[in-house]
């Protein structure tokens, strides 16, 4: 495994042959950790694969890409389609949807989570209400709820 990979999740266990036994075990790693070369490459696609862990450097990784689909030649297209098409898209009779933010770590903390959570009530719940009820619950009770 020449290419390094890094750990982006807040922890990561990891199979990995211990340089002392060389036998395979488990390493757990932290955040921004970089893995041995020791770690065992399916594990590691695995993990690349769950977001788990991401190659260093944004340098692309050893396995192949897959070969693109080969093209077709253009079917006409039928007088729906193009009907279709060229409508124009009806417009919005409210406002654009308001973002929700991205979701706090687990370790975030009460106030992120408190935030969090009145930026996902219900339409029929006003913010001062839901800022007053999620300001109630604990931590836990938020990422229990809202996680």
């Amino acid at each position: 495994m020449s290419t390094q990979y890094e750990v982006v999740w807040p922890y990561a266990t990891v199979k990995v042959v211990d340089g002392a036994t060389g036998q395979p075990t488990f390493r757990g790693f932290n955040e921004g950790s970089i893995l041995p070369t020791t770690a065992d490459p399916a594990d590691v696609k695995r993990l690349v694969g769950k977001g788990a862990v991401e190659v260093l450097g944004g340098a692309a990784p050893e396995t192949p890409e897959p070969d693109p689909e080969p093209e077709h030649e253009a079917e006409p297209e039928s007088e729906l389609e193009t009907e279709t098409e060229s409508a124009p898209e009806p417009e919005a009779e409210f406002g654009p949807e308001p973002s929700i933010p991205a979701r706090p770590k687990d370790y975030g903390s009460k106030q992120e989570w408190v935030d969090y959570a009145v930026a996902c009530r219900d339409d029929d719940v006003s913010e001062g209400d839901a800022r007053y009820a999620a300001e109630r619950k604990t931590r836990d009770a938020l990422i229990a709820e809202f996680g």
